[in-house]
């Protein structure tokens, strides 16, 4: 439910769950030769939490541009500390592969830029990140959206 602002503006605060789960078949690695992988089939599971708020500020005199800016906090509560039988081609010495992942603690943040073009087309530009004290991820996502 959103908190009305000023000029049209308004907060939400908002709240998920997100589970994932993937099943990785096996595989052997090509084209180094001796140093190449055999990484055994393997699954990976992971729960986290987020919790954050999502401010959308209409801009312009005709409120066609939005501008929307978003910041979370994530907690990883299951997961993220997979490790992976592997061993060097040829070599029957298996040793752990450990997955990098984010920490348990992640800030996520996102802004991006909406215009309507026409009535079934739509635009946008934005940034999502997730920063962490083991990685960051940051990605630019440019949107069409036709309504048919």
């Amino acid at each position: 439910m959103p908190i009305e602002l000023d000029n049209d503006a308004s907060v939400s605060p908002y709240g998920q769950i997100d589970m994932q789960y993937a099943s990785i078949d096996a595989y052997t690695e090509t084209g180094a030769n001796a140093a190449g992988l055999v990484v055994a089939k393997h699954k990976a599971k992971d729960t986290a939490v987020e919790a954050g708020a999502t401010l959308v500020v209409p801009m312009g005199s005709s409120g066609d541009v939005t501008a929307r800016l978003q910041a979370g906090w994530r907690y990883l509560l299951d997961g993220g500390r997979e490790a992976v039988a592997t061993n060097l081609v040829g070599s029957p010495v298996a040793f752990q592969t450990y997955v990098l992942s984010p920490s348990n603690s992640t800030v996520h943040v996102a802004g991006a830029l909406a215009t309507k073009i026409t009535d079934n087309l739509s635009g946008s530009f934005g940034y999502n990140g997730s920063i962490s004290g083991r990685m960051s991820s940051h990605t630019l996502e440019a949107r069409l959206t036709l309504k048919m």
